[in-house]
């Protein structure tokens, strides 16, 4: 309602001002008329008709013509005996005509520049108003822009940590299983994740981090059936995939190796809202296709170095090796006449990620002249053949084992299972 009555207001005030000065410019003009006596010819209200006309045109300047003519009309002179009808006449309507003359060339001349004057002031505003239109537009499409740019910034150092991160995931299969899970919560944003891989007695639980690091799920035989009959990945927002995913996670993916064989799967059971884009279940079988890839090199490695006597430290003998190494050891102890030990430790399935740990305690904790004897390929048995030590020497070094785990991970410490079996003693024979 304010809105609508202020031009009104103002059209008021402006429609008074003129008036206001008509009124003062007439009735100053018959004033001085009348206090001097004088008869000017031609009369001046011509002057207020040409102000008027010059500063409101022609409408107002003929409306102020009329109103001096009716001014004017008690003083006309009377016809006089003799006189000439046609030179009355002009001298009537000569004050008259000029005015109208004025009114016409002046008031005409103050509307044509006042049209012009409003039309270009018209189109001053429509292009003020375009330029506001264009600069909103450029404003919204710098900001745009600059969100772009953060984006592709933001995915350009992901790919780049990515990049680092494949590059970087190992050669055995424990760093392999670090690796990917750094791997897929960087590409990901996962706060929960899982890797399970595929054994001979099934899905075994190979790492986990975020909140499944304590709770990780037990992967359904309908997960493993789905993956094996050649299904990319599990969603839980699909229809068809929520009944076998059992709301134990939202994301399923297969770990392949060559030919498309099965070696496990991984799992991300949390993940933020506005992590969860068009594309992250792309990215993530991807990761997991690059997972697979170097767990199959990971694992065609580990059977290399398997068949080999001894490994590159010299010290470790392979899987394939053990078996006849320790035989031979036996013999080779009972013949000579000297204590011979064995150092059994067993990894918790749930920690195969962490064998590394365990191999470097051996490492800093064994003698030259000791052999380690892997138990399976991927590490988490493994038997120390402690040369001329006794049960009591074998027992100081399973505490050293401990001591030095626990400086690494106190809770992989007291799950890990380390016996000391005596193959030959000097005292018993």
């Amino acid at each position: 309602m304010s809105g609508a009555g202020t031009p009104r207001t103002g059209f008021r005030i402006l429609a008074a001002g003129w008036v206001i000065e008509a009124v003062v410019l007439l009735g100053g003009i018959t004033l001085v008329v009348q206090l001097l006596g004088w008869q000017p010819s031609p009369h001046p209200y011509g002057l207020a008709v040409l102000v008027v006309a010059a500063q409101h045109g022609t409408t107002r300047g003929a409306l102020i013509a009329a109103i001096a003519m009716l001014l004017l009309l008690p003083g006309l002179p009377e016809q006089q005996f003799g006189e000439d009808e046609t030179t009355w006449l002009l001298t009537i309507l000569r004050d008259p005509l000029i005015w109208t003359l004025i009114v016409l060339l002046v008031g005409g001349l103050t509307d044509r520049l006042r049209l012009q004057r409003d039309t270009a002031r018209g189109a001053v505003e429509r292009v003020q108003r375009d330029l506001d239109r264009a600069l909103d537009h450029n404003e919204g499409l710098l900001g745009t822009n600059r969100a772009l740019e953060a984006a592709i910034a933001a995915r350009l150092n992901t790919l780049g940590q990515m990049f680092e991160m494949a590059a970087g995931l190992g050669h055995d299969e424990a760093s392999v299983v670090r690796g990917g899970m750094a791997l897929i919560r960087t590409a990901t944003g996962a706060e929960a994740l899982s890797i399970h891989l595929l054994g001979p007695q099934g899905l075994v639980l190979a790492g986990a981090e975020g909140e499944a690091a304590g709770r990780a799920p037990i992967p359904a035989e309908e997960w493993v059936a789905a993956l094996q009959a050649g299904r990319d990945c599990l969603v839980a927002t699909r229809a068809e995939d929520r009944a076998i995913l059992r709301e134990r996670a939202l994301l399923v993916a297969p770990v392949r190796g060559e030919n498309d064989t099965l070696l496990g799967l991984v799992a991300i059971e949390a993940i933020p809202f506005r992590a969860f884009g068009i594309d992250t279940v792309a990215s993530f079988g991807a990761l997991c296709g690059w997972i697979g890839t170097a767990l199959a090199r990971a694992r065609a490695l580990r059977e290399a170095e398997g068949a080999r006597f001894l490994g590159p430290n010299h010290r470790t003998v392979g899987a394939y090796s053990s078996g006849p190494a320790g035989a031979f050891m036996v013999k080779l102890a009972r013949r000579v006449g000297f204590d011979l030990a064995v150092l059994n430790v067993t990894l918790p399935q749930d920690r195969m990620a962490d064998a590394t740990i365990i191999n470097a305690v051996l490492e800093q904790i064994s003698r030259h002249s000791d052999l380690v004897l892997l138990g399976d390929l991927d590490g988490t048995r493994q038997h120390v053949l402690l040369v001329g030590t006794d049960a009591e020497g074998a027992r100081i070094v399973a505490r050293r084992l401990r001591q030095g785990v626990a400086g690494h991970d106190a809770q992989m410490a007291m799950r890990l299972q380390v016996g000391v079996t005596m193959l030959h003693s000097v005292k018993a024979a």
